[in-house]
């Protein structure tokens, strides 16, 4: 997944992945999300415009059904932004609207703001809550609430709980079908009750925020194979799909093509198997790499080093380890930091993290 961030909007009071992407604020601020979204820029509005087609005698016909979502200029990027084509009837939250409703929670609970930021030029926004600290078992976590909302067509609000590992400062987005710590909120009529309905639900979250951590002290309990840390780590990055030109392809190499068509279907033939054969080399350099890492925490050479030997002789060989492994790869994979820390909340590899989750949870629910 390809992120860019919209000038600057980016306001964090700590190191996390997704530190490059923009501000950092002192961590003894008591800043609101109000006052963040101020801050950064964020209070940009949205709008619904109508839409239309030019007919073959040049009269412009507005279209009865469908709306263009545009983000509005901004000091930093002084343009209409086309978010996508929505259909009628699909509303959304402008992001004072969402700050509030995090001020409200905070002021309720007593949970800190910590981070806002926006991608994809203002079409998905998202801001943090630091909700609190953690031990599995000697290795520390913080806890966070996290709601986004992409405003472009088929995205949705959502709201959810990340956990962070103090020592290498990596992501972990909870498995969303697998928890009720994810919720969803669709972009129809009503989403401003809907969304003021679970931001009042904030008593069940801080339990479904607990039975999280149960559920990764379970992991941590839980002593795998070789085999079962395979696994979590193909379930993670798992051989891709084969299209049909692929299959095609490979079930029969020596096919014949009518004559006029070979050359360009011998070309389209051939880049289908190099991207297939490439995204599998891709996944199978990602399964090493987490396996390589999870073999060095078995060794008591974590990365960060600050996690005392009792700590990772209890969690060495566990399936906490080998997510743990694949968070860091996810995290941390690449060469291109600013682009890989969008993904890790939003894009593929939250959902690369998600299955380990699962793959994980599955373990420890056997015992």
């Amino acid at each position: 997944m390809t992120t860019n961030l919209l000038g600057d909007r980016f306001l964090g009071m700590r190191m996390p992945t997704w530190q490059k992407l923009g501000l950092v604020a002192p961590p003894d601020s008591d800043m609101t999300a109000n006052e963040a979204f101020e801050t950064a820029g964020l209070n940009f509005k949205y709008h619904s415009l109508p839409v239309g087609v030019t007919l073959p005698s040049g009269e412009f016909v507005q279209t009865e059904r469908d709306l263009a979502v545009y983000r509005e200029p901004t000091a930093a990027d002084p343009s209409w932004r086309s978010l996508g084509i929505v259909s009628k009837g699909y509303t959304y939250l402008q992001n004072h609207e969402l700050a509030s409703g995090i001020d409200a929670i905070a002021e309720q609970t007593g949970w800190k703001f910590d981070s806002a930021g926006a991608i994809g030029e203002g079409g998905t926004v998202f801001v943090c809550l630091k909700t609190g600290k953690h031990s599995i078992h000697g290795d520390e976590v913080d806890s966070y609430f996290l709601v986004t909302d992409g405003k472009a067509a088929n995205r949705a609000l959502s709201i959810s709980v990340m956990t962070l590992r103090l020592v290498c400062v990596n992501g972990l987005k909870i498995a969303e079908k697998d928890s009720v710590l994810s919720i969803t909120v669709p972009h129809s009529v009503g989403v401003d009750n809907e969304y003021r309905f679970w931001l009042d639900m904030i008593s069940s979250l801080e339990k479904a925020q607990e039975e999280a951590f149960t559920d990764l002290r379970r992991m941590g309990d839980t002593r795998i194979s070789d085999a079962e840390a395979q696994n979590i780590f193909l379930s993670a990055f798992p051989e891709p799909a084969q299209n049909q030109r692929v299959k095609l392809s490979k079930a029969i190499p020596d096919m014949k093509i009518a004559e006029g068509k070979k050359a360009d279907a011998a070309t389209a033939l051939s880049a289908a198997v190099q991207a297939y054969e490439y995204n599998m080399a891709q996944s199978v350099k990602w399964r090493e790499a987490s396996t390589e890492l999870y073999e060095r925490f078995n060794q008591g050479k974590e990365q960060g080093g600050s996690m005392s030997g009792a700590a990772l002789v209890k969690l060495k060989g566990t399936a906490y380890a080998a997510l743990q492994a694949v968070t860091e790869i996810c995290d941390w994979g690449g060469t291109n930091r600013d682009s890989v820390a969008g993904a890790t909340l939003f894009g593929g590899r939250a959902a690369q993290k998600s299955r380990a989750w699962t793959a994980a949870l599955q373990l420890a629910d056997r015992v």
